[in-house]
């Protein structure tokens, strides 16, 4: 379980690193979603803010709680704070899985 979580924030970890290439947008929940971490301050490209916020509800699928997955955030992204970890947990919760509860 474990190696999956470090596989899934692995990969998220550069999200912090801007993108040169130019991107497509999927839809228009992605763009809302990505507009809102821009908005708080956020950075990343688009598509690794997006596999992060499907990451997310991936580890809540598991049955992570949204603390323990922000506290994942943290832990493989250390340049993220706590207060910016929650934020990304939430909405990613209000973007790609609102069936879970904060």
């Amino acid at each position: 379980m474990r190696n999956l979580v470090l596989c899934m924030f692995t990969a998220l970890a550069v999200f912090m690193v801007p993108a040169c290439a130019s991107e497509a947008h999927a839809d228009t929940t992605d763009d809302a979603y990505v507009m809102i971490l821009r908005e708080h301050g956020i950075t990343g490209s688009d598509r690794n803010l997006i596999r992060m916020g499907h990451a997310v509800c991936d580890l809540r699928d598991l049955g992570w709680s949204a603390s323990e997955v922000a506290q994942e955030i943290t832990e493989q992204n250390p340049s993220i704070t706590d207060g910016d970890a929650f934020y990304i947990v939430g909405a990613s919760h209000a973007a790609y899985c609102t069936e879970h509860e904060l």
